[in-house]
């Protein structure tokens, strides 16, 4: 591959501060062995989104990693983005603004340390006012789906690019429609690279 990009899934509801704190602690770690292990010269574009799809009130519980709340409760939590626009920054797929910038995009023959100081901030400013209904797998799929193409044009490629998919949650995933139709999304987003054989995914839970 000539490129990689990096989406890093993260949960904003309360109680993610430390979390997200941690992960911005161990990213810059994580771009100097990026940069030792990739060819001279590979492109990254690295971008975040979080795991809500609602603005307003949210308190659920869980229990054996599941949520307590109905199938219809959830819906109700659901807004996607063909439903409109709930105006959270990197909430329903989009990719999170910041610094004036949907996501960073550097190459490993770049100094690292602009991308180090943009995701360290980035990842902690995601903050702790989202939804407690937390949507990794529907965020992933929606942050490929055209509906965000005003926020997230350009993030992704196809073809020469491995797409590497990272959640951080300390919730079980109340996306509320199946995971296949989140990794169809994903999968048609990188068609002409070989579908699943150019994404990975990893993450802390």
């Amino acid at each position: 591959c000539v490129a990689v990009d990096l989406l890093f899934v993260i949960d904003n509801s309360p109680s993610m501060g430390p979390y997200q704190e941690a992960l911005s602690a161990a990213f810059p770690l994580f771009v100097d062995e990026i940069f030792g292990a990739l060819p001279v010269g590979t492109d990254l574009h690295v971008g975040i989104t979080t795991t809500s799809f609602y603005v307003g009130s949210c308190s659920e519980s869980t229990l054996n990693c599941k949520s307590g709340a109905s199938d219809a409760t959830i819906l109700e939590h659901y807004l996607p983005p063909t439903g409109g626009d709930d105006g959270e920054n990197g909430g329903q797929g989009r990719l999170f603004a910041w610094a004036g910038q949907n996501f960073f995009a550097a190459s490993t023959d770049d100094d690292p340390a602009p991308l180090k100081a943009w995701f360290t901030a980035a990842a902690t400013a995601a903050g702790e006012t989202g939804c407690s209904f937390e949507m990794p797998a529907a965020a992933a799929g929606w942050a490929a789906d055209p509906a965000n193409a005003a926020t997230n044009a350009g993030f992704l490629r196809d073809e020469g690019a491995v797409l590497m998919v990272f959640v951080l949650s300390d919730e079980p995933d109340k996306s509320a429609e199946p995971v296949s139709q989140w990794v169809d999304k994903l999968v048609a987003a990188k068609a002409g690279c070989g579908g699943l054989e150019c994404i990975l995914a990893a993450g802390l839970v």
